[in-house]
C-alpha cells in the first residue's frame, strides 16, 4: 500500500464551493426565521407570552386554554426548527472547512499522503468556511 490517496481537485473545489453556498443559504434562512418569529425583545409591552424566545401569538395571556396551548406547541416547534437550521449550517461550514484544508494541502497535486490526511482530520473541527 502506497499511503497515497488520489483526489480529484476539481471535484473537491466544487464541493467546497457548494458547502460555502449551502451554509450561506442556511444562514439567510436562519436570519429570516429568527427575525420573523422572535419578535422584538426591546418591546416595552411585555404582556405578550414568549416561549423559548418565540412570541406565542395564539391564545390569551395568563389564561390556560387550547389556543394558548397550540401557540406554545407552535413556538416550541419554531425554536426547534431554527436550532436545527443552525446545527446544519455549522456542520456544513465545518465539513466545507475540512474539505478546504485538504484542498490546500494538495498544493496542486492529485494525491495526498494518508499521514497528512490523518493530521488534517486530527485538527478537526478545522476552521469553518466563512469564519
Amino acid at each position: 500500500m502506497s499511503g497515497q490517496i488520489q483526489v480529484d481537485r476539481q471535484a473537491l473545489r466544487q464541493f467546497v464551493e457548494t458547502m460555502r453556498q449551502t451554509a450561506s443559504d442556511m444562514a439567510a434562512v436562519r436570519d429570516k426565521a429568527t427575525a420573523a418569529f422572535t419578535g422584538n425583545y426591546l418591546d416595552t409591552n411585555r404582556t405578550a407570552r414568549w416561549n423559548g424566545g418565540v412570541k406565542v401569538t395564539l391564545g390569551v395571556v395568563n389564561h390556560a386554554h387550547p389556543g394558548r396551548d397550540a401557540g406554545e406547541v407552535m413556538a416550541n416547534r419554531i425554536v426547534n426548527t431554527v436550532n436545527f437550521v443552525v446545527s446544519m449550517e455549522e456542520g456544513t461550514r465545518a465539513m466545507g472547512g475540512i474539505a478546504e484544508a485538504i484542498l490546500n494541502a494538495l498544493d496542486n497535486q492529485d494525491q495526498i499522503g494518508s499521514a497528512e490526511l490523518e493530521a488534517i482530520f486530527a485538527q478537526s473541527p478545522s476552521k469553518p468556511l466563512g469564519a
